[in-house]
């Protein structure tokens, strides 16, 4: 334990950062979370908050397609104007518009959602997957402090209020990584679920190829398969037609920034922001999806360590991908728990928890440093985290480490 004052503690930008501050500090931050969202919600109206948005903004649409597909309605769940309508039939003519822009591997997973009354079927929505994120960190990082960082970290927050799905995909991935080198099957199985969202799982299956894990490949391939087969089966073939038809209007409202772009996380929307073109952006996004495969590729081909591994893997999927919002970020705990609990064991070089507090604390910032500055420092603070991992693996772990 005496690693959390390890090499590199000398440094002063987080040598104040001891055990007892991280305990202290973190369920402060929990405690201010249950203050500020028990007065907005308490203070609103029907399924409003005190800001006149609705509870669990971004889950209207989640609650909204369930509702148009439990009616047969399934073309509806992918028109924009109609599933907006009932959007608004739900909670107002104030509503804001938010799309269902998943594939119907996804639909078919929030179908049961609307059998239950709106507020109960948030709660037990959030609920239930932050339990499984919870205890997934709890057990990757065992440690009792573990549990007070998981819920003040600032990306489980943004998921919460959103009412999104960054927690049932951090569920999916941690504990498919946590299971992969032990039960590779049932790894496999939970790994192939995040196809839900494609373009989150590339480059999992990249990393399951270049390790050679492929019992884990087969059980994903299988996994991702029969939950297609099940959507196509119980929505019908017209809900991929459907699915597919929208994806010029999202490429529009992402290139275009209707889908703002200091929410999100990527290299498309941060070159965006500061006034690169359309063509460009898309360019250098794809220059660093290639790279990152590359650096994935080669960490799990080489048999670093396994921690090093899921560090690169879960952070650089932000660097491959140009769509990911502030509720994706949930996925990040998963890199801060591994790579956290491999430096408080065995100590730390230097500046590596200035960088790990970055990643922390990077979700409750970056959208207002956007705003403000127009510069997206997710990007930014994650290449330095790639960066830190590749130098501990050469400096702390390329002699004596077991290859897995």
């Amino acid at each position: 334990m005496s690693g959390l004052t390890g090499m590199g503690s000398g440094v002063t930008v987080v040598s104040w950062l001891n055990r007892r501050r991280i305990v202290l500090y973190s369920w402060s931050f929990v405690a201010l979370y249950i203050i500020v969202a028990g007065f907005t919600y308490s203070s609103g109206k029907g399924i409003a908050d005190s800001r006149g948005k609705a509870l669990g903004s971004d889950y209207v649409c989640f609650y909204a397609a369930s509702e148009l597909a439990r009616e047969g309605d399934i073309s509806g769940v992918y028109n924009i104007d109609r599933i907006y309508q009932r959007e608004k039939e739900l909670y107002g003519e104030q509503a804001d518009m938010a799309g269902f822009y998943y594939p119907p591997t996804f639909l078919l997973l929030v179908l049961p959602l609307a059998y239950l009354p709106y507020v109960a079927s948030l709660v037990i929505w959030t609920g239930a997957a932050l339990i499984f994120y919870a205890a997934l960190l709890r057990r990757t990082a065992p440690d009792p402090a573990t549990l007070g960082l998981a819920l003040a970290f600032p990306g489980a927050f943004q998921n919460a209020i959103h009412g999104q799905n960054g927690f049932l995909t951090a569920a999916l991935l941690g504990w498919g990584l946590f299971l992969l080198r032990g039960y590779p099957v049932p790894a496999g199985i939970l790994l192939g679920l995040l196809t839900y969202k494609p373009h989150l799982a590339l480059l999992v299956f990249i990393a399951l190829v270049a390790g050679r894990f492929w019992k884990a490949l087969g059980a994903a391939a299988f996994s991702a398969g029969v939950l297609a087969l099940a959507s196509a089966a119980v929505l019908g073939l017209g809900a991929w037609s459907s699915f597919m038809g929208q994806i010029p209007f999202v490429s529009y409202i992402t290139e275009t920034g209707y889908l703002p772009w200091e929410k999100m996380s990527t290299v498309f929307a941060a070159s965006r922001l500061v006034g690169v073109g359309i063509q460009p952006s898309y360019i250098l996004q794809g220059i660093m999806a290639l790279a990152v495969s590359i650096l994935v590729f080669w960490a799990w081909h080489r048999g670093m360590p396994y921690y090093i591994k899921v560090s690169v893997l879960t952070a650089g999927i932000f660097l491959a991908t140009p769509y990911s919002f502030q509720y994706d970020l949930a996925l990040l705990a998963i890199a801060i728990a591994y790579y956290g609990w491999e430096g408080y064991q065995k100590g730390w070089l230097p500046y590596e928890k200035g960088v790990l507090f970055a990643v922390w604390i990077m979700p409750l910032i970056n959208d207002l440093i956007a705003r403000l500055i127009y510069i997206q420092i997710v990007p930014l603070i994650l290449l330095a985290f790639l960066i830190l991992t590749v130098r501990r693996f050469y400096f702390f772990d390329r002699t004596g480490f077991i290859a897995i």
